[in-house]
């Protein structure tokens, strides 16, 4: 379970361990931060997703939780069991209380618990920006997603799945070497929810590995620029104990072969394959922009990769591409 608190969750009221396990299915489904209140003890070995938060109260005062609560600015109250307490305090809090049937089916709930209580962040400012699969990179005025949310601004979102806001809520949207770290089944996902949820206007700049650069590092090694990145990448992250030294003719073979498997990349494009496929579901006006640049006041300087290898090697590796929703 997390050790941060979420920023803006959805608070979540079960009386028993057992309860909390009948509704996990829903609160897993949920794709947005969740904060579980038990007035039970919770084993430590109930499985639940990164979006889930879990706190035993059954020995904590109401006049210690409920400010805690107020500062977390929750989005919404789901009330799954009866508690008068949780009733009162929450309709203090002033956000959205929901009870939920249980003749309705997973999605169904889903769908109510979405609209009912919709994302904080879609609730102020005029313009909206997401930017998907942040890392330790919180930017100021976006809503900062990831699977793993280790600083309170960055709220939990699975981008390969369904995403919690409605239609036409983003006016834009950043993800930067998020992509191919998806199934290629995930990237559909995403690229149909992005074009969902944007404006129409709207627009999307992903920025990702090539895989022209991959295939050009095997066919050219001898290119100066290729021999630079196949031995700084090798010597960094190739070496393996137990494993004898390789020829630098099979450099290639190593260095490719760690770029697929060794951060968890599972489908990487080309340029245009990305534009072939965001095309598909209905982008236009795609444009390939250097790092950094753009023609949008709001999406540019915004890469960080750089930052995690040197900025030469990210230049090399990296393509961006933008894109556009029309209606």
């Amino acid at each position: 379970m997390n050790t941060v608190i979420p920023f803006s969750p959805l608070i979540v009221y079960v009386s028993t361990q057992e309860e909390l396990s009948r509704h996990l299915p829903l609160l897993n489904a949920l794709n947005r931060p969740v904060l579980v209140l038990c007035s039970a003890e919770i084993d430590e070995e109930v499985e639940v997703n990164e979006n889930i938060l879990a706190i035993a109260v059954e020995d904590v005062d109401d006049e210690e939780l409920w400010p805690l609560l107020e500062r977390l600015h929750p989005e919404g109250i789901l009330i799954m069991d009866s508690n008068d307490s949780i009733l009162h305090h929450g309709q203090g809090l002033g956000v959205p209380i929901i009870n939920i049937a249980s003749t309705e089916t997973v999605d169904e709930q889903t769908a109510i618990i979405n609209r009912e209580a919709p994302c904080r962040y879609l609730q102020t400012g005029e313009v909206h920006k997401l930017h998907i699969g942040c890392g330790p990179f919180v930017m100021a005025g976006w809503l900062n997603v990831d699977l793993e949310c280790n600083h309170p601004e960055i709220r939990y979102m699975d981008a390969g799945r369904a995403y919690p806001f409605p239609d036409n809520s983003f006016d834009y949207i950043f993800s930067e070497h998020l992509f191919e770290h998806l199934s290629i089944v995930e990237q559909t996902v995403m690229l149909k929810e992005c074009c969902r949820i944007l404006k129409p206007g709207g627009r999307m700049r992903l920025a990702m590995p090539n895989l022209h650069f991959l295939m050009d590092l095997y066919n050219n090694p001898e290119k100066e620029i290729n021999r630079k990145y196949l031995a700084w990448s090798y010597r960094l992250f190739g070496i393996r104990a137990g494993v004898n030294e390789v020829s630098e003719k099979d450099y290639p073979i190593h260095v490719i072969n760690n770029f697929f498997h060794l951060w968890g990349h599972q489908f990487i494009h080309t340029p245009e394959s990305l534009e072939r496929m965001a095309s598909k579901i209905g982008f236009a006006d795609i444009e390939p922009f250097k790092i950094g640049h753009s023609d949008t006041p709001e999406l540019q300087d915004l890469e960080r990769h750089g930052q995690n290898i040197p900025s030469w090697a990210n230049e090399l590796e990296t393509f961006v591409l933008e894109m556009k929703k029309t209606s």
